[in-house]
């Protein structure tokens, strides 16, 4: 029991942190430190290793949320857009605005899952308990879902209708270039 108190005051702690921090360099660090030693991204399942961000990669890193999943992919697509001088100036804003609170909700997600997994699984086991851990763990999912929309409408607001359509169909195409079919189970 004391194991789950102290689980969620660090994540507690972590959240409050994040919100007293300087979020932009917060964002910025945690991309560096994704990048693995020198300056590759670490691979996902079934990926080979990408390449070294290029400076202009680099610079438009500030155009991007902290905590959205394919930066490079978002990034990729505001290029194609043609985002005149006050476009990237208002998603530079917006960025910086978002702060930290995509990675604190993810964080706290996990840290979610990890009591619902002992509460299922630990060695004694109160329905209630379960029952509670999956309504805090569903609630914060329902947070994220709710963040990610909220990213991509002021992401679109920014945009003018015909980069708006070019911006759901470049997305969509990148998109189905990230995904890969699961590996067959045998």
């Amino acid at each position: 029991m004391l194991r789950v108190f102290v689980l969620i005051f660090i994540v507690l702690l972590s959240f409050a942190s994040d919100l007293g921090v300087n979020a932009r360099q917060r964002g910025m660090q945690q991309r560096r430190d994704q990048l693995a030693p020198g300056g590759r991204r670490e691979p996902g399942p079934g990926r080979e290793f990408a390449e070294p961000l290029t400076p202009q990669e680099r610079r438009d890193m500030r155009l991007v949320p902290p905590g959205v999943a394919f930066p490079r992919v978002l990034i990729r697509v505001f290029h194609q857009l043609d985002l005149s001088d006050s476009q990237r100036s208002q998603l530079e804003q917006f960025a910086t605005r978002s702060g930290n609170q995509m990675p604190a909700l993810h964080r706290l997600r996990k840290a979610q899952s990890e009591l619902l997994d002992e509460a299922l699984y630990g060695d004694t086991f109160d329905p209630k308990l379960v029952e509670q851990r999956a309504s805090d763990l569903a609630t914060t999912q329902a947070e994220i879902i709710r963040l990610q929309a909220r990213m991509m409408t002021q992401i679109r607001q920014v945009l003018t209708p015909e980069q708006s359509a070019k911006f759901r169909n470049l997305l969509s195409r990148e998109r189905s270039r990230q995904e890969q079919p699961p590996p067959p189970q045998f």
